[in-house]
C-alpha cells in the first residue's frame, strides 16, 4: 500500500489551508501509530477519515478563537 511521508503530509495540509506546523504535527501524529514517520495512507486516511475531520475542525476553531482573542 501508498505510504506519505511527513513532509508529504504537511504539503498536503498547506494545500488544505491548515499552515500552522503545529497543528500538522498534531495531525500527523494521530495517523502515525507505529511512530515510524509515515502513514499507510490507503489504510489510515481511509479508516480515520472521520477522526481527521474532527480533529481539523476542532483545532482550526481554537486557533481561530485564539487568534480574535489576541
Amino acid at each position: 500500500s501508498e505510504t506519505i511521508k511527513k513532509e508529504e503530509f504537511r504539503d498536503l495540509m498547506k494545500q488544505m489551508g491548515v499552515g500552522d506546523s503545529f497543528l500538522q504535527e498534531l495531525i500527523f501524529n494521530v495517523f502515525d501509530e507505529n511512530k515510524d514517520g509515515t502513514i499507510d495512507f490507503q489504510v489510515k486516511i481511509a479508516n480515520y477519515r472521520h477522526l481527521f475531520c474532527e480533529y481539523f475542525l476542532f483545532f482550526f476553531r481554537k486557533i481561530s478563537f485564539k487568534k480574535k482573542i489576541f
